[in-house]
């Protein structure tokens, strides 16, 4: 029921309203006028007594402490009500509810929001931002040759609009070759080793700390073995008519 005004409850101890009024006209049963007469008799006034409620499950300084564990890494600040709930359970014991959790966040300034896209890494971009740095660096004099194979998104019309506006000369590459390209080796040798990790990546932060790990974990004798097949590997190509071979 909604709480009586003060001008009500006046009204209800000085007779303005009769108590046979009151139900039909204000909703207010004669257990509530008698509790309003019997808290003026005991303490002189009409202020009805605060309503504590149940005490706040989470206090100030637990409060904190959530908004510091959302706050602490970007991987938290994704996660939703439930899986915060259940960390946080399992963190401290003290069982919480998503709606506890949504309403302490927003009470410490943290409201849900849906985190924004990024734009995709196009082969505009990649031609742009990754290979013409490359080789200006390595090849300042503008005499280097830039090698890909046939895959359908470097021939786009925008990758190839890029490359032509960036003055990249490509080395011609036949249609159905096979790619004898040692790097290829070397990504096979980095996926076998993540694969091995145990626990499996949870997130791309971990997954690229596992991936610079095996890059740098690969003996260089290993980089050298694969340098001194690539003879080995143009004459089974040659042999091959150009076809697929065992490397």
């Amino acid at each position: 029921m909604k709480p009586l005004t003060p001008k009500t409850r006046g009204a209800i101890v000085y007779g303005h309203i009769q108590v046979a009024q009151l139900p039909n006209n204000w909703g207010v049963g004669k257990t509530t006028i008698n509790d309003i007469l019997k808290r003026l008799h005991e303490t002189h006034s009409l202020t009805p007594k605060k309503q504590t409620g149940h005490p706040p499950l989470l206090d100030s300084p637990a409060q904190q402490k959530l908004k510091s564990f959302i706050k602490e890494n970007n991987e938290n600040r994704r996660l939703c009500s439930k899986k915060i709930a259940t960390t946080w359970t399992a963190q401290t014991k003290q069982p919480i509810s998503c709606n506890t959790i949504h309403q302490n966040l927003k009470k410490v300034g943290l409201t849900a929001c849906i985190p924004r896209r990024k734009p995709a890494m196009t082969e505009a971009h990649f031609i742009n931002d990754f290979v013409v740095p490359t080789l200006h660096t390595h090849f300042p004099r503008g005499n280097g040759i830039f090698q890909e194979d046939n895959a359908a998104p470097h021939h786009s019309k925008v990758a190839t609009a890029a490359r032509e506006n960036a003055g990249i000369v490509t080395l011609d590459w036949p249609a159905q070759s096979p790619d004898i390209n040692p790097i290829e080796n070397i990504w096979a040798e980095m996926k076998m080793m993540i694969r091995c990790h145990s626990p499996p990546p949870s997130s791309i932060s971990v997954l690229m700390e596992y991936a610079t790990g095996a890059w740098n974990d690969i003996p260089p004798e290993y980089y050298r073995k694969l340098i001194k097949s690539m003879p080995r590997r143009v004459d089974a190509v040659i042999s091959a008519n150009g076809n697929r071979i065992n490397y």
